[in-house]
């Protein structure tokens, strides 16, 4: 739970520092971060990817509160970090620096992968598309009916 608190604190301390207004789409951010807390993320596995993040928007000479979403949906990833830094066999201070430099470039290409994504699959994701599914279920099943099926 300790955990939980820390990585809530870090991700709203992150939104508040760069100007955020605190919307929907920020506090599914958050949650996100919370739950996958209970389960293996921390600052340690986290702060990689979002300065992967950062490091992306200084290179493409953007603020960093432009990718801030991506940057806390992101550190999802934060159990790679570990898995990198702690179980390939590697001795303690190469298995650290590799799980810090992969992170590194996960965060790094999170951001131009989310753009990627958007365009596509235009929009749509698991939540939205039931709804155009269910109106062409609509359509679909009459067409059936009229030829004998029933869906």
């Amino acid at each position: 739970m300790v955990n939980v608190g820390i990585m809530i604190l870090v991700s709203v301390g992150m939104v508040k520092v760069n100007g955020l207004v605190i919307d929907g789409k920020i506090i599914a951010a958050i949650f996100t971060v919370a739950g996958f807390s209970f389960f293996g993320k921390n600052l340690f596995n986290s702060i990689p990817i979002t300065l992967g993040v950062l490091l992306f928007a200084k290179i493409k000479r953007k603020k960093f509160k432009d990718y801030i979403l991506q940057a806390l949906f992101g550190t999802a990833l934060g159990p790679l970090v570990s898995e990198f830094c702690f179980n390939l066999g590697l001795s303690v201070f190469p298995g650290l620096l590799f799980g810090v430099i992969m992170g590194i470039i996960a965060g790094f290409l999170i951001p131009p992968l989310a753009e990627s994504f958007t365009k596509f699959h235009h929009g749509f994701n698991l939540y939205n598309i039931r709804f155009h599914f269910r109106n062409h279920r609509y359509v679909f099943s009459g067409n059936f009916a009229q030829h004998g099926y029933r869906c």
